[in-house]
């Protein structure tokens, strides 16, 4: 199944979910994610077969992957002169990625845990505004 039309890439359906739910420019409430997650696991079970708490950790693994792909790209586009103005992304998806990584999904790689807290304190050190 192809997901994420703008890279044309293969990958976990769960992709799509992470897309929806951990979307930098839209930053949803907690209880909105979370409800949009309930729902998914529970009319997705017969086809993915996993239970809320199965999804989890799959689901925060791949969110974090679609995060830093999103931070690559806003600074790759800003840096090639094409406008600042997508760095102001970079703080809702550094937020969203560090309350994954309070999460406990990330407890193997202590390294990624804070590689993304430093990212999340650097953000704020340098004052960039979120959207």
């Amino acid at each position: 199944r192809v997901i994420d039309h703008q890279g044309a890439r293969l990958g976990s359906p769960l992709y799509d979910l992470a897309s929806l739910v951990y979307d930098p420019y839209l930053a949803l409430p907690p209880d909105v994610r979370l409800g949009l997650i309930e729902e998914y696991a529970e009319i997705g079970r017969p086809v993915h077969g996993m239970d809320l708490e199965e999804l989890r950790i799959p689901l925060a693994r791949v969110a974090a992957h679609r995060l830093m792909q999103a931070q690559a790209a806003y600074v790759r586009i800003a840096a090639s002169g094409s406008g600042e103005g997508w760095l102001r992304y970079l703080v809702p998806a550094a937020s969203a990625l560090r309350g994954l990584c309070l999460d406990g999904a990330f407890e193997p790689w202590p390294v990624f845990r804070e590689t993304s807290w430093r990212v999340w304190d650097h953000l704020n050190r340098l004052g960039v505004m979120p959207a």
